[in-house]
């Protein structure tokens, strides 16, 4: 929780000034970001010895996260592929519709595409999660592509999916040609929701089976007032739980629970107006599923901690347009 206050109170008034002093566009610099940990992350999954090198660096017992057919999960800065990582990348995501609404000269439109995919790419090998918030965002950016009134966003979004659904079908038809363990089990791990939908009929797991069996109800007194540990003494999940809402509920009772989701929630509401005062509502529309797909995911894991890169962009974001909402250079559509 002190992470929080020192993010809110400190880091991003701090960042803010930087980001001011130095002139950069904060747009883009969270799509460069995301793409930075793409890049490294598929040098790490093309070059074993990079990776080595990356993790153990990073964790000296990470290297072990090099090896076997698994080692595609031990990318990025952070040294593991996780949900919370694709939740990061799809943020980065959630932001190009806005980059596009203004003209672009050829090479800028076809560049920004290029880092979209790779983002879109490394988000999808991150997390298995990353296809609630992937999906949902291509559904949003119909919705933009149907109702917009910005020729440059409209041209874009069908630039975009047109080059995306290409090159998705192009690496996977790539992909099932190597023969190799490597590529085999990432297809596997990758296919394993649309295979259970064929074989059993549902969209189900091994990760979403283990997940059904974290569920419990608390005691009276700990639903209402929580047990004050959100990690039990050997530092493992307090009641060996990985369920989001219960570990805060553990923690803080539906008390504490309510006041730090309702911390969230107007962070959103901040985020979502200052979008819609800038640029109108339709495009506040993506961030509006994806501040909503947090509250879904966390019920597979607690995002509003694991995640706290996101939040902490989302937080940067909303604070940078609320300070410049005056200077905002981007084409609105109203």
């Amino acid at each position: 929780m002190l992470d929080y206050f020192l993010t809110f109170l400190i880091f991003v008034p701090v960042f803010y000034k930087i980001v001011e002093y130095l002139k950069l566009d904060i747009l883009k610099l969270i799509i460069y970001v995301a793409a930075m940990q793409a890049i490294v992350m598929f040098l790490m999954l093309a070059i074993p010895s990079f990776q080595k090198l990356v993790l153990s660096i990073i964790d000296t017992n990470g290297i072990e996260r090099s090896e076997g057919a698994f080692r595609f999960r031990g990318v990025g800065f952070t040294g593991l592929a996780t949900y919370s990582m694709a939740v990061t990348q799809s943020f980065a995501l959630y932001l190009f519709h806005i980059y596009w609404s203004k003209r672009l000269s050829v090479f800028e439109l076809l560049y920004s595409i290029f880092l979209f995919i790779l983002i879109f790419f490394s988000a999808l090998l991150s997390a298995r999660t990353s296809l609630i918030f992937l999906l949902s965002l291509l559904f949003s950016y119909l919705i933009i592509y149907f109702f917009t009134k910005n020729e440059n966003l409209i041209k874009a979004i069908k630039f975009m999916f047109v080059l995306l659904f290409v090159t998705f079908f192009s690496v996977i038809s790539i992909l099932a040609t190597i023969n190799s363990p490597e590529i085999v089990k990432l297809l596997e791990w990758g296919g394993e929701v649309i295979f259970s939908f064929l074989n059993n009929g549902s969209a189900s797991t091994a990760s979403t089976d283990a997940m059904k069996s974290l569920f419990f109800i608390p005691e009276d007194y700990t639903i209402l007032f929580g047990d004050g540990h959100y990690l039990s003494e050997s530092g493992e999940y307090y009641m060996f739980t990985d369920i989001g809402y219960l570990r805060v509920l553990l923690y803080g009772g539906i008390l504490g629970s309510s006041l730090f989701y309702s911390i969230f929630i107007y962070l959103s509401f901040l985020l979502l107006k200052s979008v819609k005062s800038n640029w109108g509502a339709l495009y506040s529309v993506p961030l509006f599923i994806y501040s909503a797909l947090l509250f879904v995911v966390n019920i597979k894991g607690s995002i509003f901690f694991d995640g706290f890169i996101a939040i902490k962009l989302m937080t940067i974001f909303a604070f940078y347009l609320l300070q410049k909402n005056s200077e905002i250079k981007y084409p609105s559509d109203r």
